[in-house]
């Protein structure tokens, strides 16, 4: 459990996805580690081959994706979604009255699939990640997965 990469990226998106801003603290985005006190906080690891650069591109993915979409930062309303019948599913909808990104995250370390609970009649929605495109509104997660989905309304 511990240095754990999938769950890092978890907590990142969470972070630069929900309302508020976001506080990295020095280190965070390349797997900076530390333990009980007095190693709380190592040193900053400045040897790039000694990097998470996994986590430094997804955490750099995941600021752009804040940057470009204005409702990912603190544009919009906010909004859990009902998760009924899936309670192992987090998902929270960022809006306004033209647009919405949906967020959603698996939290746990098996497969799970979601429907979202938003009427999709005509719409299509837009995986801001990969930028692929689907008019379902049923998705699978991986364990320790997340998707950011947007539509037009």
């Amino acid at each position: 459990m511990r240095e754990d990469l999938a769950r890092a990226k978890l907590i990142h998106a969470i972070l630069l996805t929900f309302n508020g801003t976001p506080c990295i603290y020095y280190g965070d985005e390349i797997g900076l580690t530390g333990g009980m006190d007095p190693g709380c906080r190592k040193c900053m690891v400045w040897e790039e081959e000694k990097q998470n650069t996994e986590l430094l591109n997804e955490i750099k993915a995941l600021i752009h994706l804040r940057k470009e979409e204005r409702l990912l930062a603190n544009d919009g309303e906010f909004k859990f979604l009902d998760t009924a019948g899936n309670e192992n599913i987090v998902a929270y909808q960022k809006y306004n009255e033209k647009r919405s990104v949906v967020i959603l995250i698996n939290p746990t370390d098996f497969q799970q699939s979601f429907t979202l609970p938003v009427d999709l009649k005509g719409r299509t929605l837009t995986d801001l990640r990969t930028k692929e495109t689907t008019q379902v509104g049923k998705f699978e997660l991986g364990g320790y997965q997340y998707k950011i989905l947007a539509f037009n309304h």
